[in-house]
């Protein structure tokens, strides 16, 4: 199974919920179908890619007395979707609070969530949304690029004003989701990596949390290394540039009239040092030098010959 089916199947499994907030995740999931009238009667279809959310549903239904038909739709032998379809769903739809009906008559549709849920029942409710649309991706492997994190979670959703209250709910719990449109279809997501883990572990997935923070310390690892291994490699380059540089500027001032004999007594011991250990770092001449004149000297005086070649 891929990690999003993973984490879904961890949620499932880790479910302990009351009567409400079983209510609340299963209407967030119906939120997440398409609802539609066929001779004259409403009817509900939910479509997930998860075997487990499949049955969580049907299970659900039929814990309130109501069911749906299951369909399955094949690829290569193996089931890629799985659709389920309630006929004559308005009372079902009316005890999840997606519909208003009177007199057998719906009057309203009813754009966002509930607003009468408690804590658990919300988080019930934003289980259930991402049961249904949502999706979390995390990349183990060293196939991302820097356009791409290696970790993804996000809600598709298509009523603006339900986007903007997951959002709200995921604040609720000290996650910051943000919103984006796709293909004319609301995106709730969550960029940060341990806001990720957080939303994982608020919806039980404790393996999944754990699973990607492990992940994100490998790659922080790697990246510490990589950026290590870069500034040596920067500093290499930059000693032996100026090693090359102080070589040129001492041979250039050893082949003029006097040679390096007409330098300062400071500056000419600097120059056979220099000339003696062309590839030495300015530690080890120091060292050369049993501590007589530290690094910053060396690196002084190597400038003033520098700049003394140049002037010629």
């Amino acid at each position: 199974m891929s990690f999003n089916q993973t984490a879904k199947a961890e949620i499932i499994d880790n479910l302990r919920l009351d009567n409400k907030e079983m209510r609340a995740l299963l209407s967030a999931l119906i939120r997440t179908g398409n609802i539609s009238i066929a001779g004259g009667k409403l009817n509900c279809e939910v479509t997930t890619d998860s075997a487990e959310v499949a049955k969580l549903y049907i299970s659900m239904l039929r814990s309130i007395r109501f069911d749906a038909e299951l369909n399955m739709h094949y690829e290569d032998g193996k089931v890629m979707t799985y659709r389920m379809v309630t006929e004559n769903a308005g009372q079902l739809l009316n005890d999840m609070n997606i519909i208003e009906i009177k007199d057998g008559q719906v009057i309203n549709y009813v754009q966002g969530a509930p607003t009468d849920m408690n804590e658990k029942e919300t988080c019930a409710y934003l289980m259930g949304i991402f049961l249904g649309a949502g999706s979390v991706f995390v990349d183990d492997k060293d196939t991302f690029t820097k356009k791409t994190a290696g970790y993804h979670f996000e809600i598709n959703i298509v009523s603006d004003i339900l986007c903007r209250e997951i959002i709200t709910m995921f604040k609720g719990f000290d996650i910051t989701a943000k919103l984006t449109e796709r293909r004319n279809t609301g995106v709730v997501y969550i960029k940060e990596n341990q806001a990720i883990a957080d939303a994982l572990a608020l919806f039980g997935a404790t393996s999944a949390m754990l699973s990607l923070s492990n992940v994100v310390a490998v790659r922080s690892a790697k990246n510490a290394e990589n950026r290590a291994t870069n500034c040596t490699v920067a500093n290499m380059k930059k000693t032996i540039n100026a090693s090359l540089r102080q070589a040129e500027a001492i041979e250039k001032l050893k082949n003029r009239e006097g040679g390096l004999l007409s330098l300062p007594s400071d500056l000419s011991e600097i120059a056979g040092l220099r000339l003696k250990n062309p590839d030495a770092s300015l530690d080890e001449l120091a060292g050369l030098l049993n501590g007589k004149l530290s690094k910053s000297g060396i690196r002084h005086r190597l400038n003033r010959i520098v700049e003394l070649a140049d002037g010629d």
